[in-house]
């Protein structure tokens, strides 16, 4: 239990320190977890972000799209994957 918690600090210490914005969502599409830089880049308070749908950030022209390959990447069973592997990410 030790090691996971050490293991959890060092990821959560990771994500915070990432001059990169990172935003993590769920496979339903709700926002779980943004990092400083995601709040600057986006202008939104975490607050707001977390919990709100993806499409939040997106354009609504995309957001269709968009929804369907976030749910083609998490029914897929391959556990290596990118999001952008096989489709240009803008932003």
């Amino acid at each position: 239990e030790i090691r996971r918690e050490s293991a959890l600090k060092q990821y959560s210490d990771l994500v915070a320190a990432a001059r990169d914005p990172i935003i993590a969502v769920g496979a339903d599409g709700i926002i779980c977890l943004c990092n400083k830089a995601a709040v600057e880049a986006f202008g939104y308070p975490e607050s707001e972000l977390l919990g709100s749908s993806l499409d939040l950030l997106l354009q609504e022209s995309v957001r269709g799209a968009h929804n369907k390959w976030i749910n083609k990447f998490f029914s897929s069973t391959d556990v290596s994957r990118s999001m952008a592997q096989l489709r240009t990410v803008y932003g």
